[in-house]
């Protein structure tokens, strides 16, 4: 789970800092503004330490920089490495602070308190600390968390990217081990997650939290062999390229707990632009959900441009502050002339500026105007 993050002289970035919250983090700006490349960056740091420790052997410098200059050419698509250096820098610099859990013996009376973070019960916290420097000669790694003990572990990321990819699912593995493909390593490793078992019993909490979205698609998506089919709730099957693009992405979401890909307190989601294709009604049930999940101990981190979707987003945080409070951060991006700049708060209301609401009002204003000009026209 991601603690904190700080850049320095990275792509759009000449510094900013990110204090993320254990439960949602929502990211909005214009275009160009570096909102895909935090939640990149942010994956790429958050998921190191299982990827490199697989297999339980010590952790190396040399090894961890193989590491980072495969993922982050994967993720990022440079022509080079360099590339992701902000222009007129000789050299940027990518920090990470990552909580890690370690089996240990704790006991907890009938009558204490669940605290936040809900971290898994009977795990001690580690905090992993990553430091690295990418120059024109490559990566150098400052600090890796090397003294970490080897059984501590880091529950499930996971990275939805912008263009779904349900709809594509068959083969794509296959298509990124025999050829190059303009698709960044979000799309492999996301396939890679969906051929996954499916659970015998789903997490006691499923059906509480996607309860509405089940009834709106009624059916589930299923994997069949090699492909992803739906499997509507009397049986009848639908291949994924004839479903409606917006209910694709949000039967994926139920996919990836059904299949023990994000269900852990603890564990990752990053979402990049998931109101794309979803109508209001829609983007208001996700807001719910995403909430619903982030108390669950969850941590959601996305990126957007819709001003409707944010709004709810802060009112289901407000509804659940009556019962449960869930931790959030907002963070807007916004480029100054001289890099982007980040403005951050724990509600909507407390960042600024938000070019989504100014446009908002703008067009509220043209648009009487426009009314009353008619209006006059008509006499």
């Amino acid at each position: 789970m991601l603690k904190s993050l700080a850049l320095k002289n990275f792509t759009v970035f000449p510094s900013a800092h990110f204090e993320f919250s254990p439960g949602i983090n929502a990211f909005i700006g214009e275009n160009s503004t570096g909102k895909t490349h935090v939640l990149k960056i942010a994956y790429a740091l958050n998921r190191a330490w299982s990827d490199l420790m697989n297999n339980r052997s010590a952790l190396s410098t040399d090894r961890a920089n193989a590491y980072f200059e495969e993922r982050l050419i994967g993720l990022f698509l440079p022509g080079e490495l360099s590339n992701l250096i902000r222009r007129e820098a000789s050299e940027c610099r990518l920090t990470a602070q990552i909580g890690a859990f370690i089996p240990t013996l704790q006991f907890k009376m009938p009558d204490e308190a669940d605290p936040w973070p809900t971290y898994p019960y009977g795990h001690a916290v580690e905090d992993l600390l990553w430091d690295l420097a990418i120059a024109n000669n490559g990566i150098n790694l400052k600090t890796i968390p090397e003294a970490a003990p080897v059984n501590a572990y880091v529950l499930n990321s996971i990275f939805i990217p912008s263009k779904e990819i349900v709809s594509l699912y068959d083969g794509l593995i296959g298509l990124f081990d025999r050829y190059k493909i303009s698709l960044d390593a979000t799309y492999r490793d996301l396939a890679n997650a969906i051929n996954s078992p499916e659970l015998k019993n789903l997490p006691a909490w499923f059906s509480e939290v996607f309860a509405d979205l089940e009834n709106d698609l009624d059916g589930v998506l299923k994997l069949a062999q090699t492909k992803l089919v739906f499997e509507g709730k009397r049986g009848a099957i639908t291949e994924t390229p004839m479903m409606a693009e917006g209910h694709r992405k949000l039967a994926l979401l139920m996919y990836l707990v059904r299949h023990d890909v994000l269900q852990r307190r603890g564990e990752t989601l990053f979402w990049d632009e998931p109101e794309a294709n979803l109508n209001p009604k829609l983007m208001a049930k996700l807001a719910q959900v995403l909430v619903a999940l982030a108390s669950k101990g969850i941590q959601i981190n996305l990126a957007t441009h819709s001003l409707f979707l944010l709004k709810e987003l802060d009112l289901q945080l407000h509804i659940a502050a009556a019962t449960k409070p869930v931790p959030a951060k907002f963070f807007a991006l916004s480029d100054d002339g001289d890099g982007v700049q980040v403005n951050a708060g724990d509600g909507l209301e407390q960042i600024e500026p938000i070019v989504a609401l100014d446009m908002e009002i703008n067009q509220a204003d043209r648009y009487n105007e426009w009314l009353y000009q008619a209006a006059e026209k008509s006499g």
